[in-house]
Parts: C-alpha cells; structure tokens; sequence
C-alpha cells in the first residue's frame, strides 16, 4: 500500500492558507509584564520568536549583541524612552524590518510625526493581538533578506 505523500497545512482563521515565511527573531521592549505575556503568546503561536527586555537601555544591549527581524517597544518605560530607542536605532545602518511602538497616548499624531519612517508602526493601547500579529505575518511574507545578503544591525556604542 502507497501512502500519500506527506505535507504540512497551514490554518489561518479556519481556512488553509500558505506556509509562513521563516519565523521572525522580535526584541519586545515593555516594563508591563501582562504586555509581554500576551505578545509571546500571540507571537509563539505562530512560530515566532521573542527574546524579551524590560526597559529600553536592556534593549539597546540586546540590539548590539544580537540580531534581531523585528522590535516592539512601549513609548514610557524606565531607564531610557522607546522614543529614545527608536531614534537611536533609526540614527545608524538598521536591519530590522519592522519597528511597532505602542503607546496609551491619546494623540498619537505627534509621534507619528516624531518617528516618521516606513518600518515603523505606532498602536494604540489596548491593541488588538490578532492585528500586530497579522501586520507582523504580512511583513513576513514580504520578500526577506536571505542568510547571505542580510545585514547585520550596525548601533555605534555610545561614549
């Protein structure tokens, strides 16, 4: 008896949909401990991996030493700003496809202006889960850098 052959089914919302691209390395940068607990989750779910830092000063450390496909930052933490990291990242060569900053301000449009470029995206809290973790997978399906051509993060130490 020949069985058939043997392939992998991907469900998204109920319906078979394509294989995701490979999984995505993301630095979650938040102080609240309920925000990285529901963004693992969500992430992990769909095969993605978080490394997790509480404070902005710990991320930029996990940014120089690792190499990361994605950050997500809260705007106010301790010890240095998201704000601050983000500019800080932007400021210097940056592999990082996508950068989601989430904040509970009320006018978001300073901000946005503030971090205007065209991998970073600002959400609101309370934030959908199933919306961060759909723009991360349609950022993932996007063509990504391969093993050979992809840069490294380049953040000049500070003095």
């Amino acid at each position: 008896m020949k069985y058939p052959e043997r392939r992998l089914e991907f469900y998204r919302n109920g319906e078979l949909s394509e294989p995701m691209a490979a999984p995505m390395k993301i630095l979650l940068a938040d102080d609240d401990p309920h925000i990285h607990l529901i963004v693992t989750l969500w992430l992990n779910r769909n095969g993605h991996e978080v490394i997790s830092a509480r404070n902005g000063s710990e991320a930029l450390k996990k940014l120089k030493s690792e190499i990361f496909d994605g950050l997500i930052t809260d705007v106010n933490m301790p010890l240095m700003k998201g704000v601050d990291l983000v500019k800080e990242v932007l400021s210097g060569p940056c592999s990082l496809r996508m950068i989601v900053v989430l904040t509970s301000r009320c006018d978001t449009t300073q901000l946005r202006q503030e971090l205007e470029h065209p991998r970073v995206y600002v959400f609101n809290k309370p934030f959908s889960p199933a919306r961060l973790t759909e723009l991360i997978d349609t950022i993932n399906q996007e063509e990504a850098p391969t093993d050979e051509n992809k840069p490294t993060i380049n953040i000049t130490q500070s003095s």
